[in-house]
């Protein structure tokens, strides 16, 4: 009985306030893909799928590594029960003052409409030209992606019909002409960026598979789906050669979070603060295996697809990351990693394979903030939108080559000082604190593991290669306010 009232609870906050959440079942109004590589001469394939019975008008964003500048944006139109499929590959840049740097192609043989986009476009540098003193282009080998729906069309006339299937197939060229001079989504000359839309519906989901074709290994990553992303009846369309608009940042400003069986609701300044909430987590436990034997590898993804907005043009930084002057990106969270062998056997601490001094949570002056580090200090840090930690074993101290899967140059190494399989955790002791006082501890992340072995046995003169990606197991912690005002009125014995 008292599971069905719980149940009964949360359906009725669910239905009653209009508030983006994480849809554990995958669909939603938006999805982040957490990560794409092309680096270690890898392929990242991505699908994009429509599950409803409209037409979907969608803005895809593809965002660099380091700071989450759009390094290509376009529009995507989904046929009811549409796929759409493409694959991004190294290549050397054709753009002019970046002519042989390293950069991405993408790929595709898809017949949905993406209007203004062919297949074999390469990623552009005009954001990164714009905001960075970093302006090569092999920063955007390694990423993230946003799918944000924009709105939906009625596939039975006009320009939902163009983009449905029938016998001839579907015509793109009308679509594109809507937005061409003259196009009734032409807002330069009178156009509406809302005729014929309806509005958001959500029912969309997204994954990318990363694949090592010369090894044959393919590390498949679920996308995270927002649901009840914008406030309702929300229309979004922008135009193609819009990069920035709609983001994360144009989410519904009012967040939902179950919390110890509890639905915790909390209002926000900015729609990105309310999906910063939701990705809040203050512990990260990974499953490893460097064992030599059979040539184990292992790499853990942080990704944090809002850290771009807590960084002010100015330098300014807010929490829950901090200043520190020694990184490049100069916001950043810190941790503390642990490491327990598969029988339990822990190290108090793995962060300091130099021997200067660990940092953690007995040496801090409160869990609630985080202090500034101290000047030299090693205490490993997540600065940039993506983070890769590569597990290394005793004495295999870290060098300028990338790192080992996944081929990334943006890395830190953690020693796992003698445990060759077991699991390290990750503490985020930072802190972000809504108007009205709800406090979520930790950081905005998402991470996932990666795992790769060599079998040189597996048959006479057989070598054999093996991986596999899972999700990071975690803990989150959320004091609302409401909570604190119950406690602070208890009597005292």
């Amino acid at each position: 009985m008292k599971k069905i009232q719980i149940i009964v609870i949360l359906m009725t906050v669910f239905s009653t306030v209009s508030a983006v959440n994480i849809n554990p079942g995958g669909y939603g109004e938006a999805v982040v893909l957490p990560y794409y590589t092309v680096n270690n001469q890898l392929n990242s394939l991505m699908t994009i799928n429509n599950s409803t019975e409209m037409t979907k008008v969608i803005k895809v964003h593809f965002r660099e590594g380091k700071a989450g500048k759009a390094v290509l944006s376009f529009n995507l139109f989904l046929a009811p029960n549409d796929m759409w499929a493409a694959v991004m590959v190294p290549a050397d840049s054709s753009i002019p003052n970046h002519v042989g740097e390293g950069s991405v192609k993408l790929l595709y043989v898809d017949p949905s409409c993406s209007p203004f986009l062919n297949s074999g476009q390469e990623f552009l540098p005009f954001e990164v030209d714009a905001e960075s003193d970093d302006t090569d282009l092999s920063r955007s080998r390694e990423g993230y992606i946003e799918v944000i729906e924009m709105g939906e069309l009625n596939p039975d006339f006009g320009l939902g019909l163009a983009a449905t299937f029938g016998t001839n197939g579907n015509n793109c060229s009308t679509i594109q002409a809507a937005y061409e001079f003259g196009g009734i989504w032409d807002e330069d000359n009178g156009g509406d960026l809302t005729e014929q839309l309806l509005p958001v519906q959500g029912g969309l989901t997204a994954n990318v598979s990363i694949i090592d074709v010369a090894e044959g290994l393919m590390f498949s990553i679920d996308g995270v789906s927002f649901e009840n992303f914008y406030p309702a009846a929300s229309i979004f369309h922008t135009t193609v050669g819009d990069t920035r608009i709609p983001s994360l940042e144009h989410a519904d400003t009012t967040s939902v979070v179950i919390n110890d069986g509890e639905a915790v609701s909390t209002e926000w300044e900015h729609g990105y603060q309310a999906i910063s909430a939701l990705m809040m987590k203050n512990q990260i436990e990974s499953f490893y295996d460097i064992d030599p034997i059979i040539d184990a590898k292992t790499e853990v993804v942080l990704s944090m697809p809002t850290k771009r907005y807590y960084q002010g043009a100015d330098g300014t930084v807010e929490l829950p990351f901090e200043l520190t002057e020694s990184a490049q990106y100069n916001a950043c969270g810190f941790y503390e990693d642990f490491t327990f062998d598969r029988d339990s056997a822990g190290n108090e601490c793995t962060n300091d394979p130099f021997g200067i001094g660990c940092f953690n949570k007995n040496e801090t002056q409160s869990p609630d903030l985080t202090p500034i580090p101290p000047s030299g200090s090693i205490i490993p840090n997540v600065c940039y939108s993506v983070n890769v930690i590569q597990l290394i074993r005793d004495n295999e101290l870290p060098d300028s080559a990338p790192s080992k899967i996944l081929g990334s140059r943006d890395f830190v190494s953690r020693d796992v000082m003698g445990f060759f399989s077991g699991k390290m955790l990750l503490n985020f002791y930072q802190q972000l604190v809504s108007p009205g006082g709800d406090e979520y501890q930790g950081l905005p992340v998402l991470a996932f593991t990666l795992t790769k072995y060599t079998n040189a046995n597996a048959a006479p003169g057989l070598l054999a290669q093996y991986g596999g990606a899972n999700s990071a197991s975690y803990k989150s912690q959320i004091v609302s306010a409401a909570a604190k005002t119950k406690l602070k009125n208890q009597p005292t014995k």
